[in-house]
């Protein structure tokens, strides 16, 4: 037989008050978790450039090359355009791969109107340095770019270049030739010398301007060790080329890093130029690249200590789930 429990009263606790099952109690406190808010972020990035440069052009002087001296000579007003009136303190100078004595030979700078290199005094600079790059044919065979590199900037560097290369300038290095190097200085050396020239890696480019086929394996090499541009001298377009050669040696960048991801769509992207703010249209003027999250440019470059604004969204862990 079942026992049967004995039914206790309830015992009402506290007083003044009734509980009615059926009625919830008062929500106290906060919702857990909370509503996300989206937080904006203002990233401001200074369009600065390096205070000085110097800047070397190694140029074949083989019997090949008139046309590429040409090529080289008409196009370098939009390379200078960069430097020209930018406040920078450049140097600008020529030597060529002959090492062998035939002609404009060592390493020494090619000296034309007096000049042995351009700076921002040197009157008619795009005409001087035309006369430097038209160099004529009577160069050596044996081309020795890697050599004439070295030479300019270390064998000569306190004798028949001194005042060149500064201290603590950036230094860019640009080879134009059309057949492979005969240097005695190997690719791996010369990649050393120059990456041990500066403590900032970026201050130090070697670019080459080779025939792929001849002078690639030779030149190619040096740039990778120490990073920056190649182009094919066969193309017989160089306007691009100059251009990428003038934004990398004046230090002027059209790619930005957003210092947070971002929500995607909610960049806005402006310029204060001279205190005057100009702003800018997704896919028309500017790209965001997700991978390297950053916006480039199509075609504007900011001015030296122009402020490019980087406007959006963050984009938190939890909005991503």
């Amino acid at each position: 037989m079942r026992k049967l429990l004995p039914v206790l009263p309830l015992a009402v606790v506290g007083c003044g008050s009734e509980y009615t099952p059926n009625t919830p109690p008062d929500l106290v406190g906060t919702m857990n978790p909370r509503p996300l808010e989206a937080t904006t972020q203002v990233d401001r990035i200074l369009q600065v450039t390096q205070p000085e440069v110097d800047v070397l052009w190694v140029v074949d002087n083989s019997c090949s090359m008139a046309d590429e001296q040409n090529r080289l000579a008409q196009n370098f007003p939009i390379f200078f355009d960069f430097f020209e009136g930018s406040g920078m303190d450049y140097h600008i100078g020529v030597a060529t791969t002959d090492m062998d004595g035939y002609h404009e030979p060592y390493g020494r700078l090619v000296t034309r109107s007096g000049y042995r290199y351009l700076d921002p005094e040197t009157p008619k600079a795009a005409s001087i340095f035309s006369a430097m790059t038209l160099l004529g044919t009577a160069g050596s065979g044996w081309e020795r770019g890697l050599d004439g590199t070295y030479a300019a900037l270390e064998t000569e560097r306190n004798a028949y270049n001194l005042g060149f290369m500064r201290e603590k300038s950036s230094v860019h290095v640009i080879v134009v030739t059309d057949e492979d190097d005969s240097s005695e200085i190997t690719a791996d050396e010369l990649g050393s010398y120059l990456n041990g020239l500066r403590p900032d890696p970026d201050d130090v480019t070697f670019s080459v301007i080779v025939d792929y086929n001849w002078g690639g394996p030779d030149y190619l090499p040096v740039k990778n060790l120490v990073g920056g541009i190649e182009w094919d001298i066969l193309d017989q377009d160089w306007t691009q080329l100059l251009e990428q050669l003038g934004l990398q040696a004046a230090g002027l960048k059209r790619e930005y890093f957003l210092s947070q991801l971002p929500v995607p769509g909610t960049i806005k992207v402006s310029v204060v130029e001279n205190s005057i703010t100009f702003s800018f249209t997704e896919g028309e003027d500017w790209e965001y690249n997700p991978v390297r999250n950053s916006i480039s440019f199509h075609e504007y470059v900011p001015n030296p200590m122009a402020e490019v604004l980087l406007e959006y969204q963050i984009l938190s862990s939890d909005h991503g789930d």
